[in-house]
C-alpha cells in the first residue's frame, strides 16, 4: 500500500500500522483481534478467521455428503438409474409422443456411445 497523507501533512503507511497491531484486540462490541480471529479477554486466539471462513463455506456451499466422503477418503459418484419403466398403456395419445424416442434421440444416444468409447 502507498503512503497516505494525513490532513495535517503526515505520511502514514496504513499496511504496516494494520500489521503492526493486527493481533491486538480491536475496539468494538465483537471480541475480536484486528485480523478478525475471536479472541478471549487476555487476547488468546480461540478461533482463527480462516476456520471461520471455512465452516461457513462449507455449511453454505458444498453438499454435506460430498464433505464427509472427502473427509473420509471415500468420495464416490453415484448414478442413479431409473429403476422401472413406463408403462405407455397408460398414456394418452399426446403424452405417448413425449415418452416414446424419435431418430434425433436415437442419432444422438448413438454419438454419445461412440464418444465414451474413445
Amino acid at each position: 500500500m502507498p503512503l497516505r497523507r494525513t490532513a495535517n501533512g503526515k505520511l502514514i503507511d496504513m499496511e504496516a500500522l494494520a500489521t503492526k497491531y493486527e493481533m491486538t484486540r480491536a475496539v468494538s462490541n465483537q471480541k475480536l483481534n484486528a485480523r478478525g480471529d475471536i479472541v478471549d479477554s487476555n487476547n488468546n486466539v480461540i478461533k482463527k478467521a480462516t476456520e471461520k471462513v471455512n465452516e461457513r463455506y462449507h455449511k453454505t456451499v458444498t453438499n454435506k455428503t460430498a464433505v464427509e466422503g472427502a473427509v473420509s477418503g471415500l468420495q464416490q459418484k453415484t448414478v442413479h438409474k431409473p429403476t422401472s419403466e413406463i408403462d405407455l398403456s397408460q398414456l394418452s395419445e399426446f403424452e405417448k409422443e413425449f415418452e416414446m424416442p424419435d431418430e434425433d434421440e436415437e442419432a444422438i444416444q448413438k454419438i454419445k456411445g461412440k464418444e465414451k468409447k474413445k
